[in-house]
């Protein structure tokens, strides 16, 4: 009867930890996203759906909602933006394979992210600005780019430059020449769990999905542009 008790209770305690441990978040992982659609419907549920992607406890990413940063769609450039960069490596700088994620939703045209009302930003200046100040801050920071915006293919010329001697990938909602918004980060929330998306099912290269999940889960230090790929 002793033993049975015993038993019982060590399983349960096996349990609470492997429960503690799914639900832990990565705090090695930090978001900055911004969101430039300029129909408010679209704009709040975009918002909510990034979220998720980035920060929802059964996904691949899992990172914590203190390290989660929104830029307003108001912000100025280059100001509003180099002030999130800034926040969100404040948590990361000290961790070790440090990943920042910048997400980006909104039109686009080739060469340049738009922002319906306010000026348009080029791709050269965008991940030039954000880039140095992610690198000032930690050199060695592994940084991933996920652009969902017309002709966002146009944007991996422009991160290969910013991004040349670092640890840098970027994954665009379509190539530099089509249209193409709004229908993969919803998906990556489940990018890396086998059971739910294979990587057919969101638009990732083979390439692109076994690279994510690597970076994801810290077994790689090279993600380096070339590995995930526009389509």
């Amino acid at each position: 009867m002793r033993k049975s008790i015993t038993a019982i209770f060590l399983l349960c305690i096996s349990l609470f930890l492997c429960a503690a441990a799914y639900a832990q978040t990565n705090d090695n992982v930090a978001v900055i996203s911004f969101v430039g659609d300029d129909d408010e419907a679209i704009f709040k549920q975009e918002l909510e759906t990034i979220k998720k992607a980035f920060t929802s406890q059964d996904g691949a990413f899992r990172a914590a909602e203190s390290n989660y940063f929104t830029i307003d769609m108001q912000a100025s450039f280059p100001e509003g933006f180099t002030d999130k960069t800034s926040e969100a490596m404040k948590k990361i700088a000290g961790k070790n394979n440090a990943v920042l994620v910048i997400a980006l939703s909104s039109h686009g045209h080739q060469g340049y992210l738009d922002r319906k009302n306010l000026a348009s930003i080029k791709y050269e200046d965008l991940f030039n600005t954000l880039l140095k100040n992610a690198f000032e801050a930690k050199p060695e920071v592994q940084i991933a780019v996920f652009l969902d915006a017309c002709y966002s293919g146009s944007a991996i010329e422009w991160l290969k430059v910013a991004g040349e001697g670092h640890k840098v990938s970027i994954y665009t909602s379509v190539d530099a020449d089509h249209t193409g918004f709004g229908f993969f980060f919803s998906a990556l929330r489940y990018v890396g769990s086998k059971d739910k998306y294979k990587s057919s099912d969101i638009g990732l290269t083979a390439e692109g999905y076994y690279v994510l999940r690597k970076l994801m889960d810290g077994t790689t230090k090279n993600a380096l542009i070339g590995d995930w790929n526009s389509y």
